[in-house]
Order: structure tokens, then sequence, then C-alpha cells
């Protein structure tokens, strides 16, 4: 996997887990994907990312609190959630990518319904 999708990944394990939303919001965030340069993926997707870092950093801290931390202090708990989700849909979007990448390059359709094929290899010889 590429780093940030290994980023989003962390990410979204942050955020299925346990405890408050919010908290689980600001971890996830600030953690694992304040530092992703949204250059590094495509269009459609740098756009998503690039609408949810400006929105994860509206608002503007007091004392020693970071603009993320006074952003989702100020969301409400469905907006938290919202969020969230947001980040699973632009990691699940970047998942056929990975896929794609690993998956082998040719594959053997199923035949379903049909008597299966035996392999060349495994057909006894009659001229034995």
């Amino acid at each position: 996997m590429s780093k940030p999708v290994n980023q989003f990944d962390a990410a979204v394990s942050v955020l299925v887990g346990t405890g408050n939303i919010k908290k689980r919001l600001i971890d996830a965030y600030e953690k694992h994907l304040a530092s992703i340069d949204e250059e590094n993926f495509p269009e459609k997707i740098r756009n998503q990312f690039s609408e949810l870092k400006n929105q994860m950093t509206v608002v503007d801290p007091l004392n020693t609190e970071s603009r993320v931390h006074a952003t989702v202090r100020k969301m409400s708990i469905s907006q938290a959630e919202q969020f969230s989700r947001e980040i699973l849909m632009i990691y699940l979007s970047l998942m056929p990518k990975v896929r794609a990448a690993q998956s082998p390059r040719f594959s053997q359709p199923v035949n379903v319904g049909s008597k299966p094929r035996i392999p060349e290899f495994l057909v006894k010889s009659t001229n034995s």
C-alpha cells in the first residue's frame, strides 16, 4: 500500500475504535491525515481531501489547542460522525486502486454450472 493509503488505514482504525467520537476524529486526523499532501491523490479524491482538510481547520483555536481541536470542539456529535464517514469514503475510494495494483494480472473466469475443467497434467494418459 502507498503511504497515504496506509495513513488513511490507520485513521480509519482509530475512528472505528472505542471512546468519544470527537476525540477519535481529532486523533485520527491529527496523527494520520493532517500531514498528507493531497497532491498524492487523483483529482477527484484530491478535491474531496482538500475540502476535508479545509473544513477540519475552520475554527480559530483557544489558548494552546490546535485548529483541528477547536473545529471539532464546535461540532455536534452528528457532524463529527459525518466527518468520520467522509474519511471512510475517501479511504474506500482509494482502495480499488490498491486492489488493482495488488491483484494478479491474469485471472481465470469462474465456470458456474458447468463441469469443472480438469487440468491436462491430471488427466490420465491412454497411451501408457
